[in-house]
């Protein structure tokens, strides 16, 4: 099957999320390419990136046992208003800015 309308960098799918503090508000967004185009099929390329992410919240719990599932706000992480430690206890102090560190 030919995609002759797809651009030529492909199918990107956004995530989009927003955070506030009352004071701030910040809104981010993940371009993942979802679809290379080429001229004869648009091949699934989203695996390659669910994997790579996946590795990185791995790393996360086995640097700062911080679970999988777990969402991360950076405000709770930086204020130490969190229960990320374990999904349990607080990750708080130098281990919250390393944490925080290996979010960017």
């Amino acid at each position: 099957m030919s995609f002759p309308k797809l651009p030529d960098c492909g199918l990107h799918s956004f995530y989009a999320d927003e955070s506030d503090d009352k004071q701030t508000y910040v809104i981010s967004c993940v371009a993942i390419p979802t679809l290379g185009a080429t001229v004869d099929r648009a091949p699934v390329v989203w695996h390659h990136y669910h994997q790579k992410a996946m590795e990185w919240r791995r790393d996360l719990k086995k640097r700062f046992n911080i679970p999988v599932n777990k969402e991360i706000k950076g405000s709770k992480l930086a204020k130490g208003r969190n229960q990320y430690d374990g999904g349990r206890d607080r990750l708080h102090g130098v281990k919250a800015g390393e944490a925080q560190a290996a979010l960017t």
